[in-house]
């Protein structure tokens, strides 16, 4: 089986922040592994169920490890990070 989109009805009634961006369930774990083994091998801990990932627009599945430009874990812990790494990527938020 592979990861499946989300259903609404299964979130509690808290409002997911990134409602823009679609979200997977990855019910037999196979993404999870892989991320742990090939994206973020410095993840220390057991298979991540929750953790974000940011990667360079050069990266596709087959590459994406050598494309990570952020990550963290878990992510309710890290909001802040996430929020800092994503205002860094904006448009207009380079050197001037």
């Amino acid at each position: 089986m592979f990861p499946r989109v989300q259903e609404r009805f299964a979130i509690s009634d808290a409002v997911e922040e990134y409602t823009a961006f679609p979200q997977f369930w990855d019910d037999e774990r196979r993404v999870s592994l892989e991320v742990k083994e090939r994206i973020v091998p410095a993840f220390d801990g057991d298979l991540p169920w929750d953790l974000y990932v940011l990667f360079d627009r050069d990266a596709r599945w087959a590459n994406a490890g050598d494309h990570v430009i952020g990550w963290g874990a878990p992510v309710i812990e890290r909001a802040d990070e996430l929020d800092a790494q994503l205002a860094a990527l904006a448009p207009g938020s380079g050197p001037r």
